[in-house]
């Protein structure tokens, strides 16, 4: 008994390669090849926020945590409005900084996502221009 795909049978799965060959797919290469660059940015991109974002949240939640044993350590009124007035100071420069980093972050990744998909559209359109009008064309 012969298997889903014999020898006579030659329609299976193509390689990458070939199917690449294929006219409908040679067409829409500069497509895909500028979606997976951008892809690649968008990955680097989130990837570097989401350190950034996993960095604050560790920082700030020593701070947190660390608030209630200090303030248990202080002796006098005094003491306790010097802890929660250093804290709330921490805090606001914290959540300040950490708003301008990804701030940054995202304007970079926007940047290096739109340079991306500018450089294949100018590389489509340099392409388009050598080639001529196809047949089928009107102008």
């Amino acid at each position: 008994m012969e298997g889903p795909m014999t020898q006579s049978d030659q329609r299976g799965p193509m390689s990458t390669q070939a199917l690449l060959r294929q006219p409908i797919l040679a067409m829409q290469r500069p497509t895909l090849e500028a979606v997976a660059e951008m892809n690649g940015k968008l990955y680097e991109g989130i990837a570097a926020m989401n350190k950034e974002w996993t960095s604050f949240v560790n920082r700030r939640l020593k701070e947190d945590f660390g608030i209630a044993e200090q303030l248990a350590a202080c002796t006098t009124t005094e003491d306790m409005l010097r802890t929660c007035t250093g804290y709330v100071r921490t805090a606001w420069t914290d959540y300040q900084s950490g708003l301008e980093q990804m701030t940054r972050l995202n304007s970079a990744l926007a940047q290096q996502t739109l340079s991306a998909l500018q450089s294949h559209m100018d590389r489509a359109v340099k392409q388009s221009s050598e080639t001529g009008p196809q047949a089928g064309d009107t102008a």
